[in-house]
């Protein structure tokens, strides 16, 4: 496998997870809320698992696991984990997109660095 392969399995892999988490926060009050107003776990536990976006969600975490080993074959760990947090800033602007979380400037502060030191890393790995 070549590197830019490896890159790009990488790249979707992360995209995948990242994406993952919002559908599971979408998903996750909806649940919620059956289980809440529900006396029958039986009832609550099918309607869970018929749940189009839960399926969706957990399926395009396989998928950024798949990714993720897939990519180990042509890429080092010591540049995957590191790069691998750039998860959490792409999640934390999406929650600020799709759900209206809040963003305060310290956050935009802190994903600014963890940008800045996916980019060096990236660069030192080349």
């Amino acid at each position: 496998m070549t590197r830019s392969t490896a890159l790009f399995i990488f790249a979707v892999g992360l995209a995948t997870v990242a994406i993952s988490q919002l559908i599971l926060k979408a998903a996750v009050p909806r649940l919620a809320e059956r289980w809440a107003i529900s006396q029958s776990y039986s009832a609550v536990a099918a309607a869970t698992l018929a749940d189009p976006l839960l399926w969706i969600g957990v399926l395009l975490v396989l998928i950024g696991a798949s990714c993720w080993y897939l990519a180990m074959m042509g890429l080092p760990l010591s540049l995957m984990m590191p790069m691998s947090g750039v998860i959490a800033p792409v999640v934390s602007v999406g929650a600020y997109l799709v759900f209206g979380e809040a963003l305060s400037p310290a956050k935009c502060a802190a994903i600014a660095v963890i940008a800045a030191g996916v980019a060096w890393l990236g660069y030192l790995n080349t």
